[in-house]
């Protein structure tokens, strides 16, 4: 399978609209269910951060505190694993929001990175996967292209999260929400961390990835929450 080409700037003009109708998107789909826009824009600035912060520790642990610059902490990528560990932590600490309110949180990020994820694969920076010999294997074109076909990563998670729109929709008014937003964080976790193991990124602690064990965190605090039954006493309506 081959990946069509096109110019490097077309690549960048394209991958922007891509994240605007993204971003759009998720916030469309928030605010017409709960009419709320501080609490999207509350989880949303979290999310970001989180992004942040685990690319960030991922670039100390390549380049030392040696290189440490405040610049280094913006804009180091996209890190899905620290947006949802970090709002989930967030969540579980200010429990004082709706149930309803996260959950389509939730739904919106997971709607708008079905669409977002498009932007690495047009870009091709880096973010796709290693050598295969599968069919769904492809030479990736852009910023930094492969030479030989790997996995479109960024491809099989905008096909997982568009997944898990689907289920989490689909059931909404036929499971109980809060069952449903914790299942969302655990599908979000184990899928993470397995993919990781077909992704192109630089290992912490020898064997996994600082995406890995973001991904494990979010896990164990989710297995946790449902065993405290946390998520089940934050207001539910």
């Amino acid at each position: 399978m081959s990946n069509f080409d096109l110019a490097i700037e077309n690549r960048l003009i394209i991958s922007k609209i891509i994240r605007v109708v993204g971003y759009s998107i998720a916030f469309l789909y928030f605010y017409k269910k709960t009419n709320n826009l501080a609490t999207f824009i509350t989880l949303f600035a979290v999310g970001m951060l989180g992004s942040e912060i685990i690319a960030f520790v991922e670039y100390i642990s390549i380049n030392g505190f040696s290189q440490f610059a405040i610049s280094n902490f913006f804009l180091k990528g996209s890190r899905n694993s620290g947006t949802f560990l970090l709002v989930f932590i967030f969540v579980s600490f200010f429990n004082k929001y709706k149930v309803a309110h996260l959950f389509y949180g939730l739904v919106s990020a997971v709607i708008g990175n079905s669409i977002t994820k498009f932007d690495c694969f047009i870009k091709g920076d880096l973010c796709y996967g290693l050598e295969t010999k599968c069919i769904t294997g492809m030479q990736i074109k852009g910023l930094n292209p492969s030479i030989v076909n790997v996995h479109p990563v960024p491809l099989y998670d905008s096909l997982f999260f568009m997944a898990l729109a689907i289920v989490l929709i689909s059931f909404e008014k036929k499971i109980e929400m809060w069952k449903l937003l914790v299942f969302g964080f655990i599908s979000i976790s184990i899928y993470g961390f397995f993919i990781e193991l077909i992704r192109v990124n630089p290992e912490i602690l020898s064997i996994f990835t600082i995406n890995q064990i973001a991904y494990f965190m979010l896990f164990f605090l989710s297995v946790v929450e449902i065993a405290m039954g946390n998520i089940k006493k934050v207001n539910p309506t």
